[in-house]
């Protein structure tokens, strides 16, 4: 079903999508039986001639029938990955892969773990996790809401960690795997909190303070190990490159 959409997708726009996949709760495990799907893609114009024209065509897609879904043209999706994008980055290791064409995925893999910043990834996290933790502590009554932040704060904790302990570019879906073995206590919060949210219930409020607090306990090894993860954004040769490739331009631009 997502499959035909998705072509269909391709004769309204008249695009080519280059790659898709399942992004949210889908992907991570955590959805219930009312969870939407989030579709993500990458695309780019099926006439290469539209990128010289005055009238440009959209840069993102966002439509929210029947799918949640968001697309980026090509131009846009390189844009962000120079910076490191976070959300690029997850959706790259998705388990559901809905379409990748030729080596695309295997391409922009490479390139984001051999030239991404881990030093921004991990500031991407940390902000995620302080942030939810935030809103979690201004609230008086732990909700199906909260419960949503504090799995986005302790999976932001998690993949932190991870990014920290191998000082590069991982599948975020493996730093949380391997939580198990260097973060035993993490992860198993991390388990605790998913399965609540898959059941429809809520952790107790003392196990809640409980892991905030084991969380704060590792924030300062982070902030000291930081400096030394690389921070140079994507090479702008390689992004042209690849760029050329997927336009089947003969010669790199």
């Amino acid at each position: 079903m997502i499959d035909s959409w998705l072509s269909e997708l391709e004769n309204e726009y008249k695009i080519e999508i280059l790659f898709a996949c399942e992004a949210g709760s889908r992907a991570w495990g955590t959805a219930t039986e009312k969870s939407d799907h989030d579709i993500r893609f990458i695309y780019r114009c099926k006439d290469i001639r539209s990128y010289l024209s005055i009238r440009k065509k959209p840069a993102v897609l966002d439509l929210s029938s029947p799918y949640d879904s968001v697309g980026y043209d090509i131009y846009k999706a390189i844009e962000l990955i120079r910076k490191s994008n976070p959300g690029i980055y997850e959706w790259v290791y998705s388990p559901e892969i809905y379409k990748n064409g030729g080596s695309f995925l295997k391409d922009l893999t490479a390139i984001i773990e051999e030239e991404y910043s881990p030093f921004s990834l991990l500031k991407h996290y940390q902000s995620l996790k302080t942030r939810n933790l935030k809103e979690i502590s201004r609230i008086k009554t732990f909700t199906t809401s909260a419960q949503k932040q504090l799995i986005h704060a302790i999976r932001a904790e998690l993949v932190s960690q991870g990014i920290i302990r191998n000082k590069k570019v991982l599948s975020p879906f493996l730093l949380i795997e391997e939580s198990a073995e260097f973060l035993p206590a993490m992860n198993e919060a991390y388990i605790k909190v998913t399965d609540a949210k898959r059941k429809g219930s809520l952790i107790a409020d003392s196990e809640v303070q409980d892991i905030i607090s084991l969380m704060e306990s590792k924030s300062g090894s982070i902030e000291v190990k930081a400096d030394l993860l690389k921070k140079e954004q994507p090479s702008i040769h390689i992004l042209d490159k690849w760029l050329s490739k997927i336009l089947h331009l003969t010669k790199p631009i």
